[in-house]
């Protein structure tokens, strides 16, 4: 926190009406907690000039300098710094909760939400990384042994052939093969026990040093002791426990001392039962080797040429199965440690107070009373909501559908819904996109001689409000919307690891609820992956795609259907790498039959092999019957919502035509369009905190307030 907020800086005793501005400090350790005093010796504007002496160099940005102004600078060592800032801070506990009240007191208001936000998020991620870390100590040893094992593999494999071509021989005889075959078995048991042999032996280490193994059920099932997991679990909950009362009570009280002498009791059984977990898994171990060995005794009566070719080829086939087993091993701790979470959740989070923090009682009554009288207000809010069935969060969409959420794209403020670039605005290749960067731009940073744009763009296909075209927005909220489709990206790519689907159908219940939009952005966001990525207009009736990428309508995907145009004569390049669109072609007399013809089915298996991923537009599922028959096409579908718009009523009934009707199976929801200001009140806590980080809503939040839930919906 002091790192982030630059707290170990001081600027001070400032001089007429400066406002001096320092960054990018370099200095040297021993000039820590040294005053340095800064003089001007002529007026002017001073923009991002550096400045450099012995041990000490920074970038100083101050108007309206007059002739003799000065200021005094110092920079703190980090001991000092972070003592001072837990003067400010105070926590509390609410009483008979689990919840802390962290406040703190600050000059400035706006720095002391930042901080107290602050350290709840560095918090949130220290619980994460604690409890990860078995994970990651197993996933670590398993990349060491898959260079290791590849290494094997490959000087096995260049062996066997090596000898094969120099001997002549090829094959062995069935008994010959049987025992390699039983060693190859033998070698995997064994690698796969040595790896449960290591996380536990980790884990020991971990107890045996006094450190405390946060609980993750994820990433202990690989123990595959439940006794022992049993233990932790119970371990875990004892030292929170411990903590939460330590932030009452000092170590002789009784209930502290009790609940103390219980962890010491605990992890003594703990250690026990992992020294006798360790023995059992080393037996079974050395029980294999022994049976190995008699094997490979048996290897040794064969004549010399064919023992020699049986070694070769026990090797090379061990060697490949034990990579085969390390990259499945590698993807279990890879989603084990992934899927960790924190057990601390944000129940309010920290806002700039409207008064300073020795304001008098009375006017607090006076707040007190004011919200008091708004009561009834909040009443009204909550009925009208409990009326309304749209979908407003992922949570509504998880318990009441049942099905999972893949993406949640925001909604942007200030756009005009009546200017719509469609057909009449082309993608410029140069613009689209143009700050398409992983990293935001330090508001600091000098580049060439020029300071770079402390606000720069970002490009994004948006949908409409009011109609399903789509526009192109350069403007700072567009980094939210990339962000949110980068994160639906991670999280197909991430649940098809081991699926390998390719084609996906996105669709929605009715008009208006951007589906368009998100075939485009998606397909987007995979191609700059290097992905090769084909989108389908098979919206017959209404497509829209040709006019996003400003290429021809015709010919398309109706034309290759009907038999007059092959896939290499229809298929469109976009300006952006990667990205191929077929569009939609003539509108047909008859496109649910068309589509429902075996070339359809052809079609698609043959583009299988060209790209990566496939996405097909289709019309609404309740619009026509076209959806329901690709929905079985294709190896998944997801369905778009929209926030506040669509209703549960029209989700189900999609949701019953698609699955129940021809028992197509909904991969996942991109829920659209939800306004993150939104979010915490429905739940979504989430996904406010991610959009009010990349976005600007420390800006907004004065007017995002009480009386946008209150007055929403009346």
């Amino acid at each position: 926190v002091v790192k982030k907020f630059h707290l170990d800086q001081k600027i001070y005793d400032i001089s007429g009406k400066i406002k001096p501005e320092i960054s990018n400090v370099r200095i040297d350790k021993d000039l820590k907690n040294k005053e340095f005093k800064i003089k001007f010796v002529e007026d002017g504007d001073i923009i991002n000039k550096a400045y450099k002496t012995k041990g000490f160099s920074f970038m100083l940005t101050c108007r309206n300098v007059h002739k003799g102004d000065s200021f005094k600078f110092m920079v703190e060592d980090l001991p000092t710094a972070v003592e001072k800032l837990k003067d400010k801070i105070e926590i509390t506990r609410v009483k008979k909760t689990n919840i802390v009240k962290i406040s703190v007191r600050d000059t400035e208001p706006e720095r002391a939400k930042d901080i107290a936000n602050a350290i709840v998020d560095f918090y949130i991620q220290e619980d994460i990384s604690r409890k990860s870390k078995t994970a990651a100590m197993a996933l670590n040893f398993i990349n060491q042994q898959l260079v290791i094992t590849k290494n094997n593999l490959d000087k096995a494999e260049f062996n066997l052939s090596r000898y094969r071509a120099k001997e002549g021989i090829v094959a062995l005889t069935k008994q010959t093969e049987a025992t390699i075959d039983k060693i190859t078995d033998l070698e995997k048991e064994k690698a796969n026990i040595a790896i449960q042999e290591k996380q536990i032996e980790d884990l020991y280490q971990q107890l045996k040093n006094g450190g405390f193994v946060n609980f993750n059920p994820s990433g202990m099932s690989a123990l595959g002791d439940p006794v022992i997991v049993g233990m932790l679990s119970r371990l875990s909950n004892l030292d929170v426990t411990r903590k939460s009362l330590l932030s009452q009570y000092t170590e002789k009280h009784p209930q502290v001392i009790a609940i103390t002498s219980e962890i010491r009791e605990l992890r003594k059984k703990l250690l026990l039962s992992i020294e006798n977990s360790l023995t059992t898994l080393r037996g079974q171990r050395h029980s294999i080797e022994r049976i190995i060995d008699r094997y490979k005794e048996n290897l040794k009566l064969l004549p010399k040429a064919e023992q020699e070719l049986a070694n070769l080829v026990r090797e090379s086939r061990v060697q490949e199965s034990l990579y085969t087993l390390l990259l499945k091993k590698q993807k279990e701790m890879s989603i084990a440690q992934a899927s960790t979470i924190s057990n601390i959740r944000i129940v309010d989070p920290a806002i700039v107070p409207k008064l300073p923090a020795n304001t008098s009682t009375k006017l607090r009554n006076v707040i007190i009373s004011v919200i008091l009288g708004l009561f009834l207000g909040v009443l009204l809010a909550f009925f009208l909501d409990y009326l309304d069935d749209t979908i407003k969060s992922s949570e509504d969409i998880e318990k009441k559908l049942g099905l999972p959420i893949y993406g949640v794209i925001p909604h942007i403020n200030g756009l005009d819904k009546h200017k719509v670039f469609a057909s009449e605005a082309p993608l410029d290749k140069h613009k689209v996109f143009a700050s398409e960067s992983e990293n935001s731009l330090d508001k600091h940073k000098v580049f060439a001689g020029k300071v770079l744009p402390d606000n720069p763009t970002s490009s994004v296909f948006l949908s409409n409000p009011s109609s399903e075209k789509a526009q192109i927005a350069q403007k700072k909220d567009g980094f939210k919307m990339i962000e949110s489709y980068r994160s639906l990206r991670t999280n197909i790519q991430f649940a098809d690891i081991e699926k390998k689907n390719k084609v996906f159908l996105i669709t929605s219940p009715g008009h208006d609820e951007g589906k368009t939009t998100t075939v485009a952005n998606l397909s987007y966001v995979l191609s700059i992956m290097n992905m090769h990525v084909l989108m389908i207009d098979a919206d017959l009736r209404k497509p829209h795609l040709h006019r996003i990428f400003n290429v021809d309508r015709e010919p398309g995907l109706t034309d290759i259907l009907i038999g007059e145009k092959k896939p290499e004569e229809t298929i469109h390049s976009t300006s952006i790498k990667n990205l191929s669109l077929l569009t939609a072609g003539i509108t047909p007399p008859n496109p649910t039959e068309l589509l429902f013809s075996s070339r359809t089915d052809k079609l698609i298996q043959d583009l299988r092999e060209s790209f990566d991923f496939i996405f097909v537009d289709s019309s609404p599922v309740l619009a026509s019957a076209d959806t329901p028959i690709l929905a079985t096409k294709v190896d998944g579908v997801f369905a778009v919502l929209r926030a506040e718009k669509t209703t549960f009523k029209t989700a189900k009934a999609m949701q019953e035509i698609l699955e129940k009707n021809v028992h197509a199976k909904i991969t996942g929801v991109i829920l659209n369009d939800m306004n993150p200001s939104l979010a915490k009140y429905y739940g979504d806590y989430h996904y406010y905190h991610y959009y009010k980080y990349y976005g600007d809503s420390h800006k907004k939040s004065k007017k995002i307030d009480f009386f946008t839930k209150l007055f929403k919906k009346s």
